[in-house]
């Protein structure tokens, strides 16, 4: 793959330090591999890319670790955790059956 090459796929999981990305297609990734990962959050116009390294695959999901976070970036994941933080705490208890 070229370095301008773009695969689209779920990260999910997010917190400062990695999240979990499953690929729409192609082959697993190779772990110790260094990808750029373009988040585009939900509720967010802005874009943002994150530089990572892929610490474990498994079954098509792969384990990143973010590095090199800039301050945007950090404050854009802040406010994706605590509107998510928000939204569980509204929803209120779950009943499992």
């Amino acid at each position: 793959m070229g370095a301008s090459d773009r695969t689209a796929g779920w990260v999910t999981e997010i917190t400062l330090a990695g999240g979990l990305l499953e690929p729409a297609s192609g082959p697993a990734l190779e772990v110790g591999s260094r990808v750029r990962v373009f988040v585009r959050l939900l509720g967010f116009d802005e874009e943002i890319v994150v530089r990572s390294i892929v610490r474990w695959d498994r079954r098509g999901v792969a384990g990143l670790q973010f590095f090199k976070l800039g301050e945007r970036d950090v404050r854009l994941f802040m406010e994706l955790i605590a509107a998510a933080e928000n939204s569980a705490r509204n929803a209120g208890p779950t009943r499992r059956t």
